[in-house]
């Protein structure tokens, strides 16, 4: 497992609330990390005037354009703004991916319902879609002290725990692994798998994070929102999508970006050859947490 390093920081931004509250989670961030910043605004195509609803590039282009002195003021002196036409997703997206950014900063609108059919999030997609990890903002957090992992004991769930523990470890935050499991069942085989997952991080990154693992019992959603507002950040794991499920209730992952009161981040799903392996390890040897 290789923790996360933030040297490089991307935020997406458009005209609204939200995108104000990720910049300036994302200008914190990067003054704590000495990171990069860049800052990425994407205009929505503007359509012809002659109808059938179609995009016209010069239009968008000018608006486009327009936009830079507003960016340049909000994201301050020296640091790289861009303003590019087309459709939001794709190009941040695009963007990140060919930027080598280490971080993808994204703002929630928190939307629900009815309006969330009617407007789909912008943020879960880019977090789904994103190779990087992706700090999606309702609440922006001045400092961040405490940080909490939710694991699910799959493979592909122990992203998120890698990705938290990294970035606790640049920012002297405190890292609390949480696992919920079903009433009834016996806490120690998940104590196990997590002290091993655990193992695999560099002795730097734990002795930094100072983690402390608890094994909760209930509803997971429940439970991982309680212990959010405990906390200064919560850092998950994007699975793969299933269409038709979450267009109908969500992930718990989507639900998290709605409704949690803390930045979430969303560490990219593993590729299955890349899938995180547990060794058969002596718990005698398992790190004391």
């Amino acid at each position: 497992m290789r923790p996360l390093r933030v040297r490089s920081i991307l935020v997406a931004m458009d005209d609204s609330a939200p995108a104000e509250t990720a910049l300036a989670q994302a200008r914190s961030l990067a003054q704590t990390l000495h990171a990069r910043l860049e800052v990425l605004r994407v205009e929505p195509w503007v359509h012809s005037g002659l109808g059938l609803w179609i995009a016209d590039p010069q239009a968008t282009a000018r608006r486009a354009l327009a936009a830079l002195p507003g960016l340049r003021r909000l994201a301050g002196r020296g640091r790289a703004v861009h303003s590019v036409p087309g459709d939001a997703v794709d190009n941040i997206l695009r963007w990140c991916r060919y930027g080598d950014f280490d971080l993808l900063v994204v703002g929630t609108h928190g939307r629900r319902g009815v309006e969330r059919a009617l407007h789909p999030s912008v943020a879960a997609a880019v977090a789904r879609g994103s190779r990087v990890p992706v700090l999606v903002v309702g609440r922006a957090r001045e400092a961040v002290r405490r940080i909490l992992a939710p694991v699910i004991l799959e493979p592909h769930g122990f992203a998120g725990l890698e990705a938290a523990a990294g970035l606790a470890a640049e920012l002297g935050a405190r890292l609390t692994v949480l696992h919920v499991s079903p009433p009834g069942r016996d806490p120690r085989a998940a104590l196990e798998l997590l002290r091993k997952a655990l193992a695999l991080l560099p002795e730097r990154t734990l002795r930094a994070c100072g983690p402390v693992l608890q094994v909760a019992h209930g509803e997971p959603e429940e439970r991982i929102l309680g212990e959010s507002a405990r906390h200064d950040l919560v850092a998950v794991c994007a699975r793969r999508p299933e269409p038709w499920l979450d267009a109908i209730v969500g992930s718990t992952v989507q639900r998290l970006l709605r409704q949690a009161p803390c930045p979430v981040l969303v560490a990219p799903s593993p590729r299955p050859a890349s899938s995180l392996r547990l060794p058969r390890l002596d718990p005698a040897r398992a790190p004391i947490l």
